[in-house]
Parts: structure tokens; sequence; C-alpha cells
């Protein structure tokens, strides 16, 4: 067994059966191409390796062939291998080139033919096979007005850009995992493809005093499964993020808020009826105490703290999206209550389900809930990301009604 064919699939199975091939131009950063083309195979795709001229003096053709377990295609013979994999009996699902110098990308929007990455990508677009571009070079060369004229050129022609990380001056490379994740989005199929998904998520923080806040034991993890679950079913996807303790998806739309009022602020805005569908996993607090504005003296004697009842922010939501799918979170302590005061829940918010979870699930990476809705409730359980592609699921059958 080829070392490449033991990676297959172990990430996930997004991509099975789909070929990828791989496009490297003469970037340094093509000692990323290794990373992208193992990442790709971890998601279960077959990876087809091509390579410019310049490409092979920054990494060598055997390190790919290794990487993927193909021979790179590094000039064209014959079998006309850009007809073969792009329009032929051996048609790719997509077209990844990654790294994408300013020089091919520039060559690709113009439809100048001169080397075989430039070739291949020439009779995708005359093909309809999709085509994502990674860019990587200098950041002044991003900023080039000829080079982001070629940009919005690409765009226009429906080529999905990956934007690069801007690091000590540097346009770099998007991360393997961002680009993987990019390419399981445009080939996304299904219900979700082309949705608008808002998931609000994370916990927020009440102030007590300057210094001190109100909060709870939510990590925000359900609510970034969601948002990650959502863009690989092909949804566009904005999070609203309070306080967390796992990294935020780069793919995502963010808006930051720490209290409930701010939530309520975000839920005002007329731009919320534009979603298709909105996933409240958000611990967001049902009390909030009255702060003070100066920091409370520990060498004073504690005083109780009044708290005041917060308002509903997703029955906000609901007036102001009417038509979304709405999905309530409800958590409680008391197991033997969970489930009736789920459906209490999802009448009061005209809801179209409502997942509850015991309080045990904070924090936790592994964990069950149930999905109330019309019938009987349905028991999920595993990952925190198993259960947000079953709660994805259970929603989607409620688009278009």
């Amino acid at each position: 067994m080829h070392p490449a064919a033991r990676l297959k699939g172990t990430r996930s199975r997004h991509l099975a059966g789909r070929r990828i091939v791989l496009g490297v131009s003469g970037s340094i950063a093509a000692v990323e191409a290794v990373r992208v083309a193992h990442e790709l195979i971890r998601h279960g795709a077959d990876v087809i390796p091509v390579m410019t001229p310049a490409a092979t003096t920054i990494i060598t053709p055997l390190a790919l062939e290794y990487a993927t377990g193909r021979a790179p295609v590094v000039h064209l013979s014959g079998r006309g291998e850009h007809v073969e994999w792009m329009d032929g009996p051996q048609r790719a699902d997509l077209l990844l080139l990654a790294p994408a110098t300013a020089n091919t990308l520039a060559k690709v929007a113009l439809g100048i033919d001169d080397t075989v990455l430039t070739t291949f990508a020439s009779v995708a677009l005359g093909s309809g096979v999709p085509i994502v571009v990674a860019p990587a070079m200098h950041e002044v060369m991003e900023r080039n007005r000829a080079v982001q004229a070629r940009l919005k050129d690409l765009a226009e022609m429906g080529v999905t850009l990956v934007a690069p990380r801007i690091e000590e001056s540097k346009a770099k490379l998007a991360t393997p995992e961002d680009i993987v994740e990019t390419v399981i989005h445009r080939l996304a199929r299904g219900p979700w493809v082309g949705k608008r998904v808002l998931v609000v998520s994370g916990s927020t923080a009440e102030p007590v005093d300057p210094v001190r806040v109100l909060t709870n034991r939510s990590s925000g993890r359900m609510g970034v499964e969601l948002a990650t679950a959502a863009h690989r079913a092909g949804a566009d996807v904005t999070l609203w993020n309070a306080w967390g303790l796992v990294p935020l998806p780069t793919y995502a739309t963010i808006e930051r808020f720490q209290t409930v009022k701010d939530a309520m602020h975000l839920a005002q805005n007329g731009s919320v009826s534009k979603f298709d569908a909105i996933f409240v996993p958000a611990a967001l607090s049902d009390f909030a105490p009255k702060a003070v504005t100066q920091k409370l003296s520990s060498d004073e004697k504690p005083r109780p703290l009044e708290l005041e009842v917060l308002p509903k922010v997703i029955r906000t939501l609901r007036r102001r999206a009417p038509n979304a799918v709405l999905v309530a979170f409800k958590a409680e302590s008391d197991a033997k209550r969970l489930l009736a005061r789920a459906a209490e829940r999802r009448k009061d918010y005209g809801a179209h389900l409502v997942v509850a979870n015991t309080a045990d699930a904070f924090g936790a990476e592994r964990s069950q809930a149930w999905i109330v809705g019309d019938g009987r409730p349905k028991r999920v359980a595993g990952s925190k990301a198993d259960i947000a592609r079953r709660i994805l699921e259970a929603a989607a059958r409620h688009l278009g009604r």
C-alpha cells in the first residue's frame, strides 16, 4: 500500500470519490504543496498533481509523487493530459491552484496558455470544471492594481479565491486546512448549497463591575461545529460569537459580541431577514447583575448581587426573520424535565426545532442531545461535529416549507 493511501479518509469522507487536480506554480509556497495534497487525501480525495517548470525548481516532482501516489504532470504529452483530466473520461471534479503566483493567476485570467498549469486551467474554464485559486506572493505584489484586477476577473469567471494570509509583508498561502475547507464547500451538493446561515454561538459575559463578569461554562464548540458543518454543506455562514474556548473558522463572516444587550443590537439589525436558517446554540445569559461603575473591593464586606431578567434574543430573531428555519437550544440540569421544557420553548419561540441537552455537555468534546420537533424526540450522540451534522440534516427538512 502506498503511504498516501493510509491517509485516505482519516479526517472525513467529504471528498470521497472526488478527483482533485492540484496545480503547483513557482512560488516559494510550493513547499506547502505536500501538506495541501495530504489534507485533500485525509478528506477522501484522489489527487492528481500538475507542476509548472518553475515549481519543479522549488519542490521536486518526486516529493509530490510520494505525497499523492501519482507522478506529477510536468509537461504535456501525446496523451493530452489537459483534456484527459479536464474534459475527458478521467474528468476531475475540481482544479485547485495552490500556490498560484501573480504570474500564473494573471495568465489564467487572460487566457494565456504557456505552461502545463495554465493549459489545464484554460480547458477547465471551457469545460466547466470548478477552479479554486489560492494565491501566494509578496504583499506589495498582491496590492498591485493589475493583480487585483485579474483577481476580480477570475471571480467574475466563477473561480473561487482563497484569501492569502497577510504576514511579515507577504501574502502567504492560506493554510492547507482553509484551502481544503474551501474545496469541500465548492464541491458541496444538497439543500444547503447557496443558503445563508446564521449561527449565534459562545457564552455571554454580563458585567458585575469594570473587572468581573457573570458568565457560564459553555465553550462555544457546538456553534463552531455547526458553522463548519453548514459551510461544508455549501452554505454561506455568518457567525455571531461571544466568549468561547475554540478557534473561530476563517471561512465564516464573524461578528463579535459580549453581552445580551450586544446580541440584541445585532438581532435588531434589518439584515437578519436575509438568512435562510438561524441556529442559536449560544449560552445567552438569562440574568444580569446590576453593574457598578467602580471595582468592588475585596477589602469590603461582600454584598448580594441584584439580578435583573434579560430579554430573549431568539424572540427578536424570530420576529426579524419570520421565514427562516429557526433552531433553538435548551440546556437543563434536571434530565427529567429536559424534553418537556424543550417542547415548551419550541412553541414559545416559534422554532422549527429545539436541541436539548443536559448541563454536562458544556465544554465536552463528546455528548448527547435530543432533537425536539413535530414528532418523537430524536436522540443523537457522539462528537459535537457528529451532532452538528445530524442537527443540520434535521433542519434541512424544513427548508423551503
